[in-house]
């Protein structure tokens, strides 16, 4: 399987002009083959290793048990740094770790711009520099990442508005840049060089999915203070989704400790919140992650319900655009909304009175229509 490829956008435009329910199902049987068994691949690497259990999960250092139960239940890793900390143990290369960063996770290769990513990329190559000697593995690269974390400058990181006032292509250039020096060092001591040199530009990514989120939030307890007739805390608006706090333990870990929720639950926070497609494609990027994938079917699916619910109801994504550009600080976001707005009024769209339900709630309806066995989680999310 490739990255981006054609099959790929195949399936997710197919998956956008499915009529029902019935069109989704017989789309997932006939690319059946296309969606990614992280169960067949585990076990496939435990038998290529040659290694038992407790000795390759001691080598990856991930739990005997987890391992187990990745093989013989199917369930999958929850975070992008026990992938990393898979692809080390696994002797893997740098462009084999990013690989499986993106088919197990859906998260973004390793960023040279990020100083723990910028560490791990740098132990990887001088892994594969001198011959695969695994004394270059991931202990060392946490350590290297610790010991620049000296060189993180707080007044002179870059901050969200400096990122947004950036074109695109030159930060590509940036981080192909960076991506260019992390290739052509050697030594420790060259890392560390290049780390206070690149220290201004590290993104701080945990932040702008913070706003972001908060943006939304913000929003969706406005929208509630109107329907109450009285101010509603996030702490409400959380428990009326989910008694269990979930949510409100997410933004409060991301907040207060940088811990990027679960795919699978930040996506849920996202249908909670009303994104549209594009927008929850927007929030899976400053999360580092890949934005909604065809090829995991229950993506396919959420692909499908929310494509379909913007052509039955346009008047979401306009709504949101209205109260997103009134809210929003993020300048690339509001410039972004105005844009949408401006389409709507030379379309001259005039907003519908007809039946209407919650993103959430419409989204439950499909999954527990097509029976998904991967939808379980995302059910008791969001019932």
């Amino acid at each position: 399987m490739e990255w981006n490829s054609t099959e790929t956008i195949i399936i997710e435009r197919e998956a956008g002009c499915c009529q029902d329910g019935s069109d989704l199902q017989q789309l997932l049987l006939e690319y059946e083959a296309s969606y990614f068994d992280w169960q067949e691949y585990i076990n496939r690497i435990v038998t290529e290793s040659g290694l038992s259990y407790p000795q390759l999960a001691k080598r990856c250092r991930i739990s005997k048990n987890t391992l187990r139960s990745w093989c013989l239940q199917g369930g999958r890793p929850r975070s992008r740094e026990t992938l990393i900390k898979l692809g080390f143990g696994l002797d893997m290369t740098l462009s084999e770790v990013n690989r499986l960063l993106f088919y197990g996770g859906r998260f973004h290769q390793l960023y040279p711009k990020d100083l723990q990513d910028a560490a791990c990329i740098f132990v990887l190559l001088q892994r594969q520099r001198y011959g695969g000697d695994r004394s270059f593995d991931y202990d060392m690269a946490m350590q290297l990442f610790c010991e620049a974390a000296q060189y993180r400058l707080p007044e002179k990181q870059a901050s969200v508005p400096q990122v947004e006032k950036r074109a695109q292509s030159d930060a590509e250039e940036e981080t192909q840049t960076a991506m260019e020096r992390l290739l052509s060092l050697q030594t420790q001591q060259e890392f560390q060089e290049f780390i206070a040199e690149v220290s201004s530009g590290i993104a701080v990514s945990h932040k702008r999915l913070l706003e972001y989120l908060s943006d939304f939030i913000g929003m969706r307890l406005l929208e509630l203070a109107r329907q109450e007739g009285k101010p509603v805390s996030w702490h409400q608006l959380a428990s009326m989704w989910d008694a269990s706090g979930e949510f409100e333990k997410m933004i409060s870990s991301l907040k207060h400790r940088g811990i990027v929720p679960k795919r699978r639950h930040l996506i849920a926070l996202g249908l909670r919140l009303e994104m549209t497609m594009p927008e929850m494609n927007t929030m899976l990027g400053y999360a580092g992650m890949e934005g909604l994938y065809a090829r995991d079917k229950l993506e396919c699916v959420l692909i499908y319900a929310l494509q379909n619910l913007e052509l039955l109801h346009p008047e979401v994504r306009l709504g949101n655009a209205l109260q997103l550009m009134q809210i929003t600080k993020n300048k690339e976001i509001r410039t972004q909304c105005s844009q949408i707005v401006e389409e709507y009024m030379e379309r001259c769209y005039q907003g519908e009175n007809g039946d209407w339900t919650e993103v959430a709630e419409y989204v439950c309806r499909i999954l527990e229509e097509l029976k998904l066995p991967e939808a379980e989680e995302m059910l008791t999310l969001l019932q």
